[in-house]
């Protein structure tokens, strides 16, 4: 997780936010737990990615994986990352 963290901070300049929550800690389960029920509810594998409180991609959290998510959750509100 923290490679990830590095690649988005470097790659969007403090543009997005990357937090990690562990659900099997009680205190962070407790702090999720409509999220969690949905994650029941439709069989979700984890690792979760959610943008802006949504689930868009389960099983997996790799950077490659994640970066058109938060590509285009920002071309959206239009701030369109700046080409690298």
């Amino acid at each position: 997780m923290a490679i990830t963290q590095f690649y988005f901070e470097r790659m969007y300049e403090g543009r997005v936010q990357v937090e990690y929550h562990d659900l099997a800690r009680p205190e962070e389960a407790e702090a999720y737990q409509d999220l969690l029920e949905e994650v029941r509810r439709y069989r979700l594998p984890f690792p979760l990615v959610a943008i802006d409180g949504e689930i868009l991609l389960a099983g997996g959290a790799e950077f490659y994986q994640i970066k058109p998510l938060v590509d285009e959750a920002l071309e959206a509100r239009g701030q369109a990352r700046k080409a690298q």
